[in-house]
Order: structure tokens, then C-alpha cells, then sequence
């Protein structure tokens, strides 16, 4: 039979090895997001920036829960022993799933929403070219009355000179 340490010991690096495993899980949910909505390279780098804290903030959580916060390089291991496995593994093979099944979801809800909402769209669209039309008009009237109006400051002028 084991020692209750050595048992202690080994369920502490299986928490770690499922906290490596854990935090890939959530970059996969970022890759999938990111694979969705274009990002800058800012962006990219903030999320990136606020990931990694988060996740050191869980690894220090999990080493004081479970060993009073003193680091215990077989448990950093596990954890990256965990992020390994899972991004070696399956990983590539869930954010391609994931992202076609949701990029297919998103594009079936876009063309039910454009067939809802066409009418909606008719009508701004003839609304939108009655305005323009009407926006040329004052235009064209406003170009009459100011050509109009210089005229007749011109012939003020020339009146007021001769005088």
C-alpha cells in the first residue's frame, strides 16, 4: 500500500496535469473566437497579455491551495505536461470543428436574418433614394437661388457705385 503522501503527492500533480490541460481548453476557446471575428495585432496582443495573467493567476491559486504557494517544479511540469498533451493532441482537431460548426450556424442565421429583414431593407432602400433624390433637388435649387442672388448683389453694387 502507498504512502498517504506519495498519494497526496501524485493527486497534486493530477490537478496540475488537469489544470494544463484546463487552461488550453480556454486558448482553444480564444483561437475559435479569434477565428470568427478579426483582430488586430493590438488586440491580439492584449488578449494574449490578459490570458497569460489569468492563467498565472490560476497556477499561483492552485500551488497555494494545495501546497501553501511553495513552487513545486514537478507541478509548473505537470502543468505543462498537460498543456502539451492536449495541444499535440486534439486541440488542432476541436477549434477546426468547432469553428466550421459555428462559421456554418453563423452563416445560416445571416441569410435567415436577410430573409427576414428584405422588407425592412426595400423600404430603406427606397426611402434612402427618395432622400437623395430630394437631396439633389435642394441642390440644384440652392445653386439656383445663389446664382440668383449674386446677380442681383451684383446690380446692387453697380447701382450703388454710380451713385
Amino acid at each position: 500500500m502507498m504512502n498517504e503522501d506519495i498519494i497526496a503527492e501524485l493527486y497534486f500533480l493530477l490537478h496540475s496535469f488537469g489544470l494544463g490541460v484546463l487552461i488550453m481548453i480556454l486558448y482553444d476557446v480564444l483561437r475559435i473566437f479569434r477565428k470568427l471575428v478579426n483582430h488586430s495585432v493590438f488586440a491580439l496582443a492584449v488578449e494574449d497579455l490578459i490570458y497569460w495573467l489569468l492563467c498565472g493567476i490560476c497556477i499561483f491559486l492552485m500551488l497555494y491551495k494545495e501546497n501553501n504557494g511553495s513552487v513545486r517544479w514537478f507541478a509548473v511540469a505537470g502543468v505543462a505536461c498537460g498543456m502539451l498533451l492536449y495541444n499535440g493532441t486534439i486541440s488542432a482537431f476541436v477549434t477546426e470543428g468547432i469553428s466550421k460548426i459555428l462559421k456554418f450556424i453563423l452563416h445560416i442565421l445571416g441569410k435567415v436574418f436577410g430573409i427576414l429583414f428584405w422588407p425592412f431593407r426595400k423600404v430603406f432602400g427606397t426611402v434612402k433614394k427618395f432622400t437623395n433624390l430630394a437631396e439633389n433637388r435642394r441642390k440644384k435649387v440652392m445653386g439656383f437661388y445663389k446664382k440668383q442672388l449674386k446677380k442681383i448683389l451684383r446690380t446692387v453694387k453697380i447701382v450703388i457705385s454710380r451713385h
